[in-house]
């Protein structure tokens, strides 16, 4: 039996008829009762009975004026409870029922039009408790409204809650232990346990003081006594900007969708605080991301700003025959990154996940979520299960790269689970404990690398290996094919001294050598001609070329002696005969020579190592005289072996010289006949220059060749 009674003082009639029946026929010796979120609770004893009657009054004058639970459970002398029994009753606003006798009362939900009405007796006090038929509400989110009518037709304010009716699958496959809501993105959400129940319907106040005075989604679940969790449901809902509700009185709101004209006006009961939530009708709505918006009207005319909020209204197939399940989705805890994909074959009757990787969760417990889609790609409800995961090492690590160069550096990433050491070892003779480590590798080869990872307590371990491919860089080392400080007018060849690489030179050259000819400095990029790519850069070689060197020769004449003069200053000087096969004059190494007989001369310029050759130069001037010289002198006998015989009818000097031209002797003879001594002389043709000693400024020369043997 359920009933309202009219009383004074706020006070609630609970005509509850409880008969308890049980094999045992255990009595009942008490009962405990709360209201809303468990505030104030009371324990009351009675007297043993095995059937109870309770009928009593409950203070509510420390309730609000809105609407309420009342929770009841009993005691038997075992010591064990009954189920919680909840009950919902409105507390009419203070100022109606001070003002008015009440007459009856009007109900809804959500947005059901018309209302319904029940008449009642009037009086001045009224606590309503009475039984209301959800079962044609959805499994969701929904809001309760009621209001009262006094003897003169007015209205109360409108008194509203929202309350929760779970999945209806959810209910008939277990027992509810409790919930956990939030709001928006909460991290995490508020969990609060229940009695165990098959059928609950979540009525109770909920603190939003803390939420933006904005558009806000509320989301609730349910778990049962097995440990899993209900479909999520979730609700959007309005709260006013806070200036607006402070200054004036609510008395209506508009809203809209993405570009509505004119937006949607909705009267609601004067009042100063109002969190609208209510369903909105969006199968217009296109099934993609929509904005709605809002603002709330004062009784003086005046409008909030607008509250505006992004939503998405997902694609729905419009004809969902012949479905079948094509893939399963299944992750662990809240960490997305380790969701798994496995497809379904459609024309299966039947799908039974048997086999969960495990290999990247840690022992202990967890929470396994599984989704399946449709060949609509539309997916199913998150389905949750609690899993306890056992210690097992699996070593797991990864690399920013499995192939170097010589001397670069690998970074390695530890993705082992379940372990407290670890070991890794390079192949190289080097290794490390670090969680996470970095090697550099300075040979090249291939290595094995491999981590070890082990747990103390159940002494197992586990390996894990991958190899490293280190590749050799080229030599980077050029060979200059002559001094680097090079003469004039010269080349130097510039080569790489590794042959199997791909080349690119300082000037653009990709070709293993270049040819240089002008100042610069030069360097050579040298890659390997296999896929490592390794590379390496030469050092720089300067190159620099001498100044041109003066090969001119001036020739000057005097008195029938001849003088040739190198033009270059400052070098080293080697005078040649053109017409003996360039051969060097001994003796003749500075800037000036003086020929002792007609023939072709030249000179080589040597400055910093650089040498260059003059043009030879033709001398015909010397010993003009010659025919009468030789009616004057003679020389004989040619060839001679030791002793020559000198016939003169002049004094004169006489100038032996070698073929040279480097003056071995010089002797002064009178007119007449002389012998002249030779032993000194090697074998060779020798140079007799003659020139006459004369007080009268006309001296005859001449040139004898005397072979000696």
């Amino acid at each position: 039996m359920k009933a309202f009674k009219l009383i004074p003082h706020l006070w609630i009639l609970i005509s509850l008829l409880f008969t308890i029946h049980n094999t045992a026929q255990n009595n009942i010796i008490g009962y405990e009762y709360a209201f809303n979120d468990g505030q104030g609770l009371q324990f009351v004893s009675i007297a043993p009975t095995p059937n109870f009657n309770l009928v009593t009054n409950v203070d509510v004058s420390a309730l609000p004026n809105d609407v309420n639970v009342i929770h009841l459970r009993f005691l038997d002398q075992n010591g064990l409870w009954s189920p919680i029994i909840s009950k919902v009753f409105v507390k009419p606003p203070e100022a109606f029922l001070t003002a008015s006798t009440i007459v009856g009362y009007e109900y809804g939900f959500d947005d059901d039009n018309p209302p319904s009405y029940v008449p009642i007796s009037p009086n001045k006090d009224v606590n309503l408790v009475t039984a209301i038929d959800v079962s044609a509400l959805p499994n969701d989110v929904n809001v309760f409204y009621i209001r009262f009518k006094d003897d003169i037709g007015q209205w109360s304010p409108i008194i509203s809650k929202v309350f929760v009716k779970p999945p209806e699958a959810f209910l008939t496959a277990s027992t509810i232990v409790g919930y956990e809501y939030g709001f928006d993105d909460d991290n995490p959400p508020t969990y609060v346990p229940v009695s165990p129940s098959k059928d609950v319907n979540l009525v109770t106040a909920i603190d939003v003081s803390a939420l933006p005075n904005d558009v806000n989604v509320f989301y609730i679940r349910f778990k049962d006594d097995i440990g899993q969790w209900s479909p999520i449901i979730s609700k959007i809902f309005v709260k006013p900007p806070e200036a607006f509700l402070t200054a004036s009185t609510i008395v209506g709101y508009e809203y809209g969708f993405d570009d509505d004209n004119p937006p949607t006006y909705v009267s609601i009961s004067p009042s100063k605080d109002a969190n609208l939530i209510t369903d909105i009708d969006v199968s217009a709505l296109p099934n993609d991301v929509n904005v709605f918006y809002i603002r709330f009207k004062d009784d003086i005319g005046q409008w909030s700003p607008i509250i505006s909020k992004i939503f998405v209204k997902p694609r729905t197939p419009e004809n969902l025959t012949n479905n079948a399940l094509v893939s399963l989705e299944y992750w662990f805890d809240n960490d997305f990154s380790t969701k798994k994909f496995i497809d379904i074959d459609p024309d299966a009757s039947n799908y039974v996940l048997t086999e969960v990787n495990l290999n990247q969760l840690w022992a202990g417990e967890h929470t396994l979520h599984t989704q399946f889609k449709d060949v609509y790609n539309q997916y199913s409800a998150v389905m949750t299960d609690t899993i306890d995961k056992q210690v097992l090492p699996i070593a797991s690590f990864v690399t920013n790269s499995n192939s170097i160069c010589v001397g670069e550096t690998i970074n390695f990433t530890n993705n082992s689970i379940d372990y407290d050491t670890v070991t890794w070892n390079f192949d190289d003779g080097n290794t490390s404990s670090d969680f996470n480590t970095s090697h550099t590798f300075n040979t090249a080869g291939t290595y094995e690398v491999r981590l070890t990872v082990s747990e103390s307590n159940s002494g197992l371990d586990s390996i894990a290996t991958q190899n490293i491919q280190v590749y050799s860089i080229p030599v980077n080392t050029i060979t200059a094919s002559g001094p680097l400080q090079a003469c004039f007018g010269s080349t130097v060849t510039l080569t790489a001294d590794d042959a199997n690489a791909d080349y690119l030179w300082s000037t653009g050259a990709t070709s293993r050598s270049i040819d240089v000819t002008a100042n610069g400095t030069y360097n050579v990029t040298l890659t390997r001609t296999n896929s490592s790519g390794c590379s390496v850069v030469s050092d720089d070689i300067v190159i620099t070329f001498n100044s041109e060197i003066d090969n001119s020769v001036t020739v000057y004449e005097n008195s029938g002696d001849v003088q040739l003069t190198a033009n270059q200053p400052e070098a080293s000087y080697q005078w040649i005969d053109c017409s003996n096969g360039n051969t060097n004059i001994d003796g003749e190494t500075n800037k000036t020579f003086t020929p002792a007989s007609n023939g072709e001369y030249a000179v080589k310029i040597t400055v910093n190592n650089c040498t260059v050759t003059s043009n030879c130069q033709n001398i015909t001037s010397l010993g003009v005289d010659e025919v009468s010289v030789y009616n004057f002198v003679k020389l004989y006998p040619n060839p001679v072996k030791d002793n020559l015989t000198l016939t003169t009818e002049f004094p004169l000097l006489i100038q032996i010289c070698n073929i040279n031209g480097m003056v071995l002797n010089t002797l002064k003879f009178e007119s007449g006949v002389t012998n002249i001594d030779l032993k000194m002389l090697n074998n060779g043709l020798y140079f007799f220059k003659i020139k006459e000693i004369s007080n009268t400024g006309s001296q005859r020369q001449g040139v004898f060749k005397i072979l000696k043997h």
